[in-house]
């Protein structure tokens, strides 16, 4: 289906056809105001600064999505206009001095703001200097598009521009239509002495007077003319009865507008109160303090003042205790642990009760033992506690704030014995223990009457620290000849009271060795490579956590000798292989037993032994160039390592093919039977088996069997010149590779017809001629790209985009479009286009400047794309449809395996990386006729140009992929895939991007914990930019705020907040239990924290 869109509504306004004049459009209006409500077209004027003005329409029945006009400075206002600003949305042509047509972007019924126009003061403006909206002088009359895209005649508003605000404008309008009454229409239940409310509203701002209609009648009788928005009855309204009421607006012109006839019903006259609520207590509550005020709240419907009756005791039906009270009582003193009942009955001043329901709380007891002792220090079955010195802690409440002493039991016996008694703080310093023992101990808490025991915790104290062994049982063993490179030293080490060991390792060619690795937490690392049969030293040292060190034996072994090289092998082309093409690429295998690198020696010819072309190559692929036909070529490889090692392969042999014709010449445009413009330009396609350069003849004319016309051609596409309308042409092309000629079909079309659609391109090229779709990026500088559209069927205008590409490496610096044509928006974001008239040729529409950096990779795409608010990119036809078009690609940086207008090569099917856990999986998915052997994983980090190898190994399938788990948190990646076909060809991915997920919010444990009194709190916040706010707060156990320790935003990463035990009035808080809560990123995490003092 065709449909028409804004951009055909800019196109048809800026062609200025097919205007419609019909009465019902008098009724918008088109005016400049004051702010872009346009709530007074009476404007001031400064003598000096900037003034702004907003234009304003005011849609008849019919809605606008659309409007043209002209609204030129007139003589009087003594300002200059500096430029036009449509709003967010909309779009325009041309400019508010000369004329404009603008497209509001949706149908609107209601006033809506067109155009900002900004001018300077350059003086003093006289009084009542009348600005009016005029017609575009391109059309006869001031024009709105309705809703259905009817152009009519608007009426404009002469606005004023003077310094008091006195001068009316003229083009007055009525008011709206008055709406949101209140009550709101159909409302029950309302009382009778409600007052009546409504809006309304006037574009020009010269609301006046109201009538008001109210009555029991459903049609009211007129009551009052008010100036307010508002109106009370002087006299109570009949209760239960319905009332109609309606509302006329009148502006200052005597312009009126009545509102609908609304209702609503009363209710009598007065109503009892609603049952007391919400009780303080609240009902079943317990623990409640024996001096409390009881507190509950009531309504009335009528707004009347309340008083209330208080029944209160320790029975379900308790007795009156006080009459005509607030909403609060306070009983006298209360007994401990009691269950108390009570209710409140409402009255208002008429005499109307209600009661409310029985609620009941308990008393607390008289006195609550003091809570069990916990979180001991040291902490229950801690080892390795050193004997003197020991400080124990604890932490006991008592729910009624009661002063606590302890008695402490300690000994290396069950039950422990008491030890000291009285004890006023929650720690204890004891004297010095025995070593290597077992201590039992517990707490027991008094308050002034009762006593609650902790349970029995133990601590195990430290014996005498002895150091590690010795390490023992190298590998490889001691003097050990002929170690394989890299080797993996290993060896055996333990601590006798069970300590983590470390190990500083000493390696090297010389003895002593020198310190080579350091604080290694296992007895095993990996050298790097070896010289071969060379001698190598090394020892280790072990050392516990607390410092003791032993050093071991120094141990020695001595490196394999150096292997040669495998000799090459599996040589592609296969040897005494016939018929290969002449653009053949060299390939072959090898490998090298020690893992080292390897270059090679090429030796190619047509003579036996061929002579040397190619020294310390480094792939296992050679491109010898354009080979000749029919001879016999002779190869062979030398290998050699980093050592110097060398084997040779065989001498191996091919055969090139007989030179073949080019192929037929095809794909002609304009196509075989069709039709064109009288000057087209002919393209075609042409291509040659052995990888020749062609050269074309072009044979055209009217007859039949067209003449030569233009022999040699080093391009396929010929341009005829001025062809004459509705003439047949007859053309045909021979395609030559120097040696065969090859002649295509002969075609026709017609030209000077406009063609009918469904394909025309928008396509992005190299060159202004439009010919080379493959920029080169090799070097930085200026570089310049050019969108062209090829319209079939004629084109008025055109929607897309052309945003660069992330794997260009450049900087956008702006664009030109071609003159004569009209634009809206950018390549970048999306443009819209106006071709000027009907077009049916191919022509350029946008240059494109960027500065390249030189490091785009090869085969970046630069494809062409919808505008992001279309499904697909758009060409205007010269019937003013959209019709669906297709996008031509640029290739960055060409390889010979770019091809233009496709990214991905033959061979890689599809490429792409994800994010798993803490790590980046890459996937792909192979295809074509070629035999892939390896691939390279490649990965760029971020800004970086220049990418690093995180993966390769052999193809084993269709499909593959490849863990990279040397990832970083919050990192953006760049991945490219590189496979080798056993012919030696290399191909390549394009760049799959991913970003790693952000390091988690986490809380650490505070340290040290008991503390006494200040305490370090570690947090890390995710990765990235600055969270939007952090806050770490110290709470108590009741959940309410004692410190706010951090309150704003930082950065990503690992953070401390210090707290010295004090809260936010700068006092010293109590010894107990707090907690530390994290809020960020919309996230909370909350730790323990105990404070002994």
């Amino acid at each position: 289906m065709k449909t028409r869109s804004i951009l055909t509504i800019v196109t048809v306004v800026v062609m200025s056809s097919m205007i419609v004049v019909d009465p019902a459009g008098a009724q918008s209006s088109v005016g400049i105001y004051n702010d872009a409500s346009g709530s007074t077209c009476s404007l001031t004027a400064p003598s000096s600064g900037q003034i702004t003005a907003y234009v304003v329409v005011r849609p008849g029945p019919g809605g606008a999505t659309g409007l043209q006009f002209a609204a030129p400075k007139p003589s009087c206002f003594q300002a200059t206009h500096l430029g036009d600003v449509t709003p967010a949305g909309v779009l325009s042509i041309g400019n508010s001095q000369t004329g404009i047509s603008v497209a509001l972007g949706g149908c609107f019924a209601q006033p809506v703001h067109a155009l900002t126009i900004e001018y300077l003061a350059t003086g003093t403006t006289p009084t009542c200097c009348e600005y009016p909206i005029v017609n575009d002088p391109s059309v006869s009359d001031i024009l709105v598009v309705d809703c259905v895209f009817n152009e009519l005649v608007a009426t404009g508003v002469v606005s004023t521009f003077n310094a008091d605000l006195t001068c009316l404008c003229s083009g007055n309008s009525a008011p709206n239509i008055p709406d949101n009454p209140d009550p709101a229409n159909g409302a029950n239940n309302v009382g009778v002495h409600a007052s009546l409310s409504w809006i309304a509203t006037d574009i020009d701002n010269n609301l006046a007077e109201f009538d008001v209609y109210l009555g029991t009648d459903p049609s009211p009788p007129l009551v009052a003319t008010v100036t307010e928005q508002t109106y009370t009855p002087p006299a109570p309204l009949t209760e239960l009865s319905t009332h109609y009421w309606r509302v006329v607006a009148r502006d200052a012109g005597g312009l009126e507008q009545s509102g609908s006839v609304w209702t609503f019903s009363t209710r009598a006259l007065n109503s009892p109160p609603e049952p007391p609520f919400s009780p303080y207590p609240f009902d079943g509550a317990e623990a409640i303090a024996e001096n409390i005020t009881l507190i509950w709240q009531g309504d009335d419907i009528d707004g009347d003042t309340l008083v209330y009756d208080v029944y209160f005791g320790t029975t379900a039906t308790p007795p009156l205790v006080a009459t005509n009270r607030p909403a609060s009582y306070t009983p006298p003193t209360l007994a401990f642990d009691t269950r108390h009942y009570w209710r409140v009955v409402a009255r208002d001043p008429m005499g109307l009760e209600t009661s409310g329901p029985v609620w009941d709380f308990t008393t607390k007891l008289e006195n609550y033992p003091p809570g069990p002792p916990s979180f001991p220090s040291p902490p229950n079955a801690a080892t390795g506690i050193q004997p003197d010195g020991v400080n124990l802690s604890w932490v006991a409440t008592d729910a009624d704030g009661d002063s606590l002493t302890f008695d402490l039991y300690i000994g290396t016996t069950l039950p422990p014995p008491l030890f000291d008694t009285g004890i006023p703080t929650m720690n204890y310093a004891l004297p010095g223990l025995t070593g290597g023992a077992r201590y039992y101990w517990k707490i027991v808490a008094h308050d002034d009457v009762t006593e609650t025991s902790g349970p029995v915790w133990y601590f195990n104290t430290a014996g005498v620290n002895l150091p590690p062994t010795a390490p023992s049982n190298p590998s490889p063993p001691d003097s050990a000849i002929g170690v394989a490179s890299p080797a993996t030293l290993q060896w055996t080490s333990t601590d006798p009271n069970g300590d983590p060991v470390r190990f500083d390792v000493y390696f090297g060619d010389t003895s002593p060795p020198p310190l080579w690795r350091t604080n290694l937490a296992s007895p095993s690392t990996v050298t790097g490579p070896l010289v071969p049969e060379r001698q190598y030293f090394w020892r280790v040292v072990a050392r516990d956590s607390h410092g003791a060190e032993t050093t071991g034996a120094q141990w020695n072994f001595t490196a394999k000798p150096n292997s040669p090289p495998l000799p090459p092998s599996s040589p592609t082309p296969a040897d005494m292989a016939t018929n290969r093409p002449i653009n053949s690429t060299l390939g072959w295998q090898c490998s090298d037993p020690d893992l080292n690198s390897i270059t090679y020696d090429i030796y190619f010819g047509t003579m036996s032994p061929p002579p040397l072309v190619k020294t310390d190559h480094t792939l296992r692929n050679y491109a010898p160039g354009m080979l000749a036909f029919d001879t016999d070529y002779y190869w062979m490889i030398v290998a050699r390592d980093g050592f110097g090692a060398e084997t040779p392969g065989p001498q191996w042999t091919f055969r090139t093919g007989s030179n073949s014709p080019p192929n037929a010449p095809s794909n002609p445009y304009p196509g075989n039977g069709g039709v064109s413009s009288t000057s087209p330009t002919l393209y075609w396609v042409a291509s040659d088996p052995d990888g020749q350069t062609l050269t074309f003849d072009v044979y055209f004319g009217t007859a039949s069997n067209p003449p030569l016309v233009a022999p040699g051609l080093v391009s396929s596409t010929y341009q005829p010149g001025q062809l004459q309308a509705e003439v047949t042409y007859y053309w045909r092309v021979v395609a030559s590779d120097g040696e065969y000629s090859t002649s295509g079909p002969t075609w026709s079309f017609l030209a000077g017809v406009p063609v009918g659609g469904g394909a025309s391109t928008v396509e992005i090229y190299a060159d202004q001629s439009g010919t080379m779709c493959s920029l080169s990026d090799v070097t930085s500088g200026l570089q310049y790209v050019y969108v062209f559209v090829r319209p079939v069927g004629g084109a008025t205008g055109l929607q897309f985009s052309a945003p660069k590409p992330d794997c260009y490496t450049a900087y956008y610096l702006g664009e030109d479009v071609t003159p004569g044509l009209l634009s809206i928006g950018n390549t970048q974001d999306g443009i819209s286009l106006a071709l000027g008239g009907c077009v049916d040729v191919r022509m350029p529409v946008v240059t494109i400047a960027y500065f390249g950096i030189g490091t785009t990779l090869p085969c970046c795409e630069y494809p062409v794309l919808p505008d992001p608010g279309k499904s697909g990119i758009i060409v205007v036809d010269c019937f003013f449809s959209e019709e669906p078009c297709s996008g031509v690609s640029l290739t960055i940086n060409e390889a010979d395996y770019c091809s233009c207008g496709a990214l991905l090569p033959v061979l890689i099917s599809s490429f792409e990386a994800r994010a798993v856990e803490d790590a980046v999986e890459v996937r792909w998915e192979l295809g074509g006729d070629e035999t892939a052997e390896q691939f390279t994983v490649l990965r760029r980090a971020g800004d970086a140009t220049n990418p690093q190898v995180v993966g390769e190994g052999a193809v084993t399938g269709a499909s593959g992929s490849y863990l990279d788990t040397s990832v970083e948190p919050g990192v953006t990646y760049h991945y490219e895939l590189v496979v080798r076909t056993a012919d030696g060809n290399e191909f390549r991915s394009p760049v799959a991007t991913v970003t790693t997920a952000a390091v988690a919010l986490s809380l650490g444990q505070n340290h040290p914990n008991p503390f006494n009194p200040t305490t370090v709190i570690p947090y890390t916040l995710p990765g990235g930019a600055a969270t939007a706010r952090v806050r770490l707060l110290v709470m108590d156990v009741s959940g309410k705020l004692v410190r706010t320790l951090v309150d704003g935003p930082q950065a990503g990463g690992l953070h401390e907040a210090v707290w010295d035990g004090r809260d936010d009035r700068g006092g010293p808080v109590s010894s107990g239990i707090y907690f530390c809560v994290l809020d960020a990123d919309g996230q909370r995490n909350t730790r323990k924290m105990v404070l002994l003092k």
